[in-house]
């Protein structure tokens, strides 16, 4: 696990069109400064350990644990790494609780 601080996140992380417009995830200074509206201010949660793309309930695992503590999650699966996307002000706590799951599961 890793978790990207705001002021080290590049930009933009991802971006994606569709019929109603396109979205960016970018740093939140970054869509302030250009006059942009945003949305869900959230940190980045790398899952380091390689998982397949067509794995089959990992991120469920993953997004449940997170789901039972009330904490919001976007995932997005990259060629080698998932991401989460998490509430700002929760991600301390999704990050212990990410790392308690995975010492339970090592140990």
């Amino acid at each position: 696990l890793k978790a990207t601080p705001p002021d080290q996140a590049a930009s933009p992380k991802i971006s994606h069109s569709s019929q109603e417009g396109t979205t960016l995830v970018i740093p939140r200074e970054e869509a302030e400064a250009s006059g942009l509206r945003y949305a869900f201010a959230s940190r980045l949660i790398t899952l380091t350990v390689h998982s397949a793309l067509d794995a089959v309930g990992f991120l469920a695992a993953i997004t449940s644990r997170l789901a039972e503590a009330g904490i919001s999650v976007n995932a997005v699966s990259a060629f080698h790494h998932d991401h989460l996307f998490v509430p700002a002000d929760r991600a301390d706590e999704a990050m212990a609780l990410l790392h308690d799951g995975f010492s339970r599961k090592q140990g």
